[in-house]
């Protein structure tokens, strides 16, 4: 997923009580579904909530080492402080989720609605130790349901072209890769799309793409 630079102050946390983007446009109230109870492979269980942007941000600064690999100062790409409207931006227009066990955050998921119609997965982390527990799979599956019966017609993520483990887990998913981007703070990335409406993903499918479409054959059973 994308790397970026969060050794930020603390965000204010003066609009965390408004509406969430997400509830004004589709009364999509995340906490009336969450918290849903995850099993752990190692034994025990995770739970998915909602909670708010001051959690996340201080869990990352907190975790930055463990969470990030890439160094900086010795990057390619161009790390910049956050715009003070980055924590209003998150506070505002994100829903911000988090994974915790025993009341121990262990990973955060930030998304957000792109338009009226569609929503946008801004990254996941989770501690190096927790991973590979189908954390991301499950909490994934849960909101892509959700956002379904609310009649959004597609999920759109960004992955790194060299993460292959996740391009993996999106397309046992049925992401479509959908495009590619370029820009100085990400490098290059990957656009995968989660169509919520098979006549979406059909009109997709057959204009811009040959070969085997395996998707068309599931969406007819």
């Amino acid at each position: 997923m994308k790397v970026s630079a969060l050794k930020l102050k603390s965000p204010v946390k003066q609009s965390e009580g408004s509406e969430k983007l997400s509830t004004d446009l589709w009364d999509l109230n995340w906490q009336e579904h969450l918290p849903i109870t995850i099993p752990l492979s190692t034994g025990g269980t995770a739970d998915f909530k909602s909670c708010s942007s001051h959690v996340a941000f201080e869990f990352l600064k907190k975790n930055y080492d463990q969470l990030f690999t890439e160094n900086e100062k010795h990057s390619s790409f161009l790390f910049t402080d956050g715009h003070p409207a980055k924590f209003d931006f998150y506070s505002r227009c994100c829903d911000v989720f988090c994974y915790s066990i025993k009341g121990t955050t262990i990973g955060i998921l930030v998304a957000n609605p792109v338009d009226w119609s569609s929503y946008y997965i801004r990254y996941i982390n989770i501690l190096p130790a927790y991973r590979g527990n189908k954390l991301f799979e499950v909490a994934l599956q849960c909101i892509l349901d959700l956002l379904s019966d609310h009649d959004l017609k597609r999920v759109t993520i960004e992955v790194s072209p060299s993460n292959l483990y996740q391009i993996q887990r999106l397309t046992r998913l049925n992401f479509n890769i959908t495009g590619t981007s370029n820009s100085e703070r990400w490098g290059a990335l990957l656009q995968l799309t989660k169509f919520l409406d098979e006549t979406h993903e059909s009109s997709f499918l057959q204009h811009f793409c040959v070969g085997p479409r395996p998707q068309l054959i599931n969406n007819l059973h």
